[in-house]
């Protein structure tokens, strides 16, 4: 896993108002907002991010950087990127 793709993920998760603190469970923190089945595939990304061990620079982590991501600290770089929006299985 590279540090562009962890980014890429989090900003799509975020893009769908489905960004939530990662040390929680997808599940229960999105629940009535996608599918389980969508949440459970997000668990088992977000456990390859958090276990890549790779280098979140200012972030520290990728809590971190979901943090500068809610507070709109990162709207100039996720327009840099020109990412598609995957859309996840709303509920």
């Amino acid at each position: 896993m590279k540090l562009i793709d962890a980014q890429k993920y989090l900003i799509n998760l975020h893009r769908n108002d489905c960004l939530y603190h990662l040390d929680d469970d997808a599940v229960e923190c999105l629940q009535g907002v996608i599918t389980v089945d969508e949440a459970q595939k997000i668990n088992l990304m977000i456990n390859k991010i958090c276990s890549a061990g790779l280098d979140w620079g200012i972030f520290d982590c990728p809590i971190g950087f979901c943090v500068a991501l809610h507070n709109n600290e990162l709207d100039e770089l996720i327009k840099s990127y020109d990412l598609p929006i995957t859309k996840l299985e709303k509920m």
